[in-house]
């Protein structure tokens, strides 16, 4: 596409614009105007929402860079819907932080496997509200757009499908905000209420060091599709016998001089409490530091 001040000019019309606007200017007049022909609504249009989608983000490369050459332009697009939510939800959606705990382990535990109970404190979605925000009275809500319904489309798939029986969790299907003085007494509008909740982590076989098991706390979620997670780190306490690399496990043997010139056969007790008996060739002489391994005797493999 070759960029130029006719095409300029049309953008800026689109957008109901005589000049370059600024940056705030640009969003606030975007977000106004996407709001009535959102395809959600039922007055919504499609094809003029990506048009005025893909002149505001010419345009805002233009506010970013007013001195650029039109000819070598070259625009990459977002999705208009993905945009529109990223810019109008921005004030309203607040990112939900994740809860993270270190717990240590000994080599045994880790061999075995085991379950790591912690009381975590958290905020939850509100079960009463179902975490609405307030914004201004009487308007329509950004989330369904007025329509009290969510319609949803497919990734990669810039046709839309209107999703009648999903009620807008935002408006519950009125199609507007609801007052603040009407609003949750649970939550007094927050939207999140906190709690307490004692988890149970499974810690499987073979787990290592530094890793993250997450384990999603609150099962129910917002309109933005977000729920608590807690993330437990795994750290690995030093074993006095057994040193372990990857899924290997290394321990020493102290053997004799008429052992290491005629052979050794010794015993040695696994992680689980079993006994291996560890032989060398009779004609093998061994050497200070040598390597013998013994197969599928290691740390077990971690399932995905």
């Amino acid at each position: 596409m070759v960029y130029s001040k006719e095409k300029l000019a049309t953008d800026l019309k689109i957008l109901n614009f005589i000049a370059v606007p600024s940056m705030e200017q640009l969003k606030f007049q975007f977000r106004t105007l996407a709001s009535n022909i959102h395809p959600k609504r039922n007055c919504g249009n499609y094809l003029q929402f990506s048009k005025l989608s893909f002149a505001y983000q010419r345009l805002c490369y233009i506010c970013l860079n007013p001195e650029c050459d039109f000819k070598s332009l070259n625009f990459s697009y977002h999705h208009p819907i993905k945009l529109y939510d990223k810019l109008y939800f921005g004030k309203y959606r607040s990112k939900i932080p994740k809860i993270v705990k270190t717990a240590t382990f000994t080599l045994r535990q880790l061999y075995h496997g085991s379950v790591y109970k912690v009381n975590v404190k958290y905020s939850k979605i509100c079960p009463d509200c179902m975490a609405l925000r307030y914004c201004e009275d009487n308007s329509p809500c950004p989330n369904c757009a007025g329509s009290g319904y969510i319609s949803f489309y497919e990734k990669g798939n810039y046709d839309f499908y209107n999703g009648q029986g999903l009620e807008c969790y935002r408006c519950r299907g009125d199609g507007e905000c609801q007052l603040k003085d009407r609003g949750c007494k649970t939550c007094e509008g927050v939207g999140r209420v906190s709690c307490e909740i004692e988890l149970e982590v499974k810690v499987d076989k073979g787990s290592k060091h530094m890793q993250k098991i997450l384990t999603p706390i609150d099962t129910l979620t917002d309109y933005t599709g977000d729920y608590t997670r807690f993330y437990l780190i795994v750290l690995e306490m030093k074993d006095e016998k057994y040193t372990r690399k990857g899924n290997d496990l290394y321990t020493e043997l102290t053997i004799t001089l008429r052992d290491a010139l005629t052979g050794v056969d010794q015993l040695f007790t696994t992680l689980d409490n079993r006994k291996l008996r560890i032989q060398s060739p009779p004609e093998m002489i061994l050497k200070p530091d040598q390597k013998m391994y013994i197969k599928n005797e290691g740390m077990p493999i971690l399932e995905n």
